[in-house]
């Protein structure tokens, strides 16, 4: 009687900084330019704006600090990777994507569990073409993207009073 062989997942890797992540295309949807996004007043930090893709506004999320990197501005040259999960639809800006490659779960090493706070992000790693690739746990990072925006909307301070939407000379959301 033979073993099953473990079914293989397809996984977007993408480039940040210096390092290599791998996320599943069940929640990695699509691979959009850079574009420049409409700022939004009083939001945290990890939240640069939101985008039109295709007529639905886009939350731009910076993953810099849910990937343990140095916060980084938006770069002309970044790619967006657009990440869904139920309901759920942002894109996030990154170096590149570099392809789409099929890994089986037991070729992911499980992430030690004695490391950083972040890391419950990371299903573990990947050695492949020699270089290491950081596996993110999809669905618990696009939930911590969730939970740190809404945490971060609840800490702002409410000191400016409503926003209005009335037209302006400026075009710009002003406090009412």
């Amino acid at each position: 009687m033979s073993t099953p062989t473990p079914t293989r997942t397809d996984f977007c890797i993408f480039v940040r900084g210096d390092r290599r992540f791998a996320v599943s295309t069940q929640v990695a949807r699509e691979v959009v330019e850079m574009r420049t996004p409409t700022p939004l007043p009083c939001s945290p930090p990890e939240l640069l704006g939101g985008l039109n893709l295709r007529g639905e506004v886009v939350a731009l999320l910076s993953l810099d600090t849910f990937l343990d990197l140095p916060p980084r501005p938006l770069a002309r040259e970044d790619t967006l990777l657009v990440l869904e999960r139920g309901t759920l639809r942002f894109a996030a800006a990154v170096d590149h994507v570099v392809r789409v490659a099929q890994f089986s779960p037991t070729d992911i090493r499980p992430q030690d569990r004695t490391a950083r706070p972040c890391d419950g992000l990371f299903h573990g790693s990947l050695d492949t073409d020699g270089e290491r690739i950081a596996v993110l746990d999809a669905e618990a990072l696009v939930a911590e993207v969730a939970r740190r925006i809404a945490d971060g909307f609840r800490r702002l301070p409410l000191s400016a009073g409503p926003i209005s939407l009335a037209s302006t000379t400026s075009g710009r959301i002003r406090p009412s």
